[in-house]
């Protein structure tokens, strides 16, 4: 069976990662907007040296948490939007780098299992009796920079990975396929909206 070569990178997550700095900047304008009305409004005694040093630490110290973590997010997912999924005709490959990573033939692939969860997200797993891939709406519709708004419209829809899971079915017939219910309730969905 001819299994048309198709690469899906996983850098949806990182790509969504990256569409929330306006937000953890707003954030910081109002945060730091707040601080100040309150330094001007509270009259405190600043002559003490340990008051001019510990508030503006504890001011700060929030700003500098979520900077932090927003930082640590955008590492950790930039790691990830490394990885790549691979369908070839021999089977179904996860990358890193370009070196192989995972691998589990067509004829090796037991199970193919659809979940989705109440945020929109929608992920395929390609399961044989040792391993898994798994691949997720994000990085099959959000393939490029976009803003929140366009990036939530796309996650609304559930055309490429149907479309994914009709390849992964065609090639790999023998497998089972298992479905949580709201997958399957958002796939007989998208078909009476789509019409098939």
């Amino acid at each position: 069976m001819t299994v048309e070569r198709t690469l899906i990178k996983r850098q949806g997550s990182y790509l969504y990662a990256r569409a929330f700095a306006i937000v953890v900047i707003l954030l910081t304008v109002v945060y730091g907007g707040l601080g100040v009305v309150l330094a001007i409004l509270t009259e405190s005694d600043l002559d003490d040296v340990l008051d001019q040093i510990i508030f503006p630490i504890l001011a700060f110290l929030p700003v500098l948490m979520m900077w932090l973590g927003y930082a640590g997010m955008l590492l950790a997912f930039k790691r990830e939007a490394g990885y790549a999924i691979e369908l070839g005709d021999d089977g179904i490959r996860e990358t890193r780098a370009g070196r192989e990573h995972r691998f589990i033939p067509w004829a090796g692939v037991r199970e193919i299992e659809m979940d989705a969860d109440l945020f929109g997200g929608m992920s395929l797993k390609a399961k044989s009796a040792f391993s898994e891939i798994a691949i997720s709406n994000l990085d099959l519709e959000v393939t490029r920079p976009m803003n929140l708004a366009k990036i939530h419209r796309a996650l609304s829809r559930a055309d490429e990975i149907k479309n994914l899971l009709g390849k992964l079915k065609a090639a790999a017939p023998h497998a089972s396929l298992r479905m949580n219910k709201l997958a399957r309730k958002r796939l007989n969905e998208y078909a009476l909206v789509d019409g098939h």
